[in-house]
């Protein structure tokens, strides 16, 4: 074999790699789809008769969401964090998490929020529920927004586990207890 057919050959042979390499790429990319989820975890409290409500998201889709809403944008856990971050964050919440028993509307308190590596827990609370016989619970946080969106719920209430499932489309289910 003289050195031409050999660069030749070489070079074939690197180009049919390169593009095999490049088509395994292309089609492990397409089928790479992101999820997105949100936690929401309600425990009554009898001693204190309240609800105690913690939801988890992740934090870069609560900032793109806020700000698809025209709040701007908050540097959520940065050093330049806006200092309305909580009333932002807690009315976004309110608008998107509604529980009901009833059929009268509970008034989530605004607790607090934590950041947690890239997720933020924000904290609520309902006062003065001594007992349920049902409650519903929509959550359409960022439905519209993220496709795909699952939002779970997870309930304890006297002692027993309730677990919820909600998408866009089935933004809200009701507990009988």
């Amino acid at each position: 074999m003289n050195l031409l057919n050999f660069n030749q050959l070489f070079h074939v042979e690197h180009s049919i790699k390169c593009l095999l390499f490049l088509s395994l790429g292309i089609l492990l990319t397409s089928f790479y789809h992101p999820f997105y989820i949100s936690v929401c975890e309600i425990n009554h409290n009898e001693e204190n008769k309240t609800l105690e409500i913690s939801i988890k998201v992740f934090t870069d889709d609560l900032e793109n969401a806020l700000r698809e809403e025209g709040k701007g944008i908050l540097h959520l856990d940065s050093n330049k964090e806006i200092p309305k971050s909580d009333s932002i964050i807690g009315a976004f919440v309110k608008k998107h998490l509604i529980l009901k028993s009833n059929k009268k509307d509970f008034e989530l308190e605004f607790i607090g929020r934590e950041y947690v590596e890239d997720l933020t827990w924000a904290h609520f609370q309902i006062n003065k529920v001594k007992r349920l016989k049902e409650l519903t619970v929509h959550n359409s946080i960022f439905f519209g927004l993220l496709e795909g969106q699952k939002n779970i719920i997870h309930l304890k209430y006297k002692g027993e586990k309730y677990n919820l499932l909600l998408k866009e489309g089935h933004e809200k289910e009701q507990i009988l207890f």
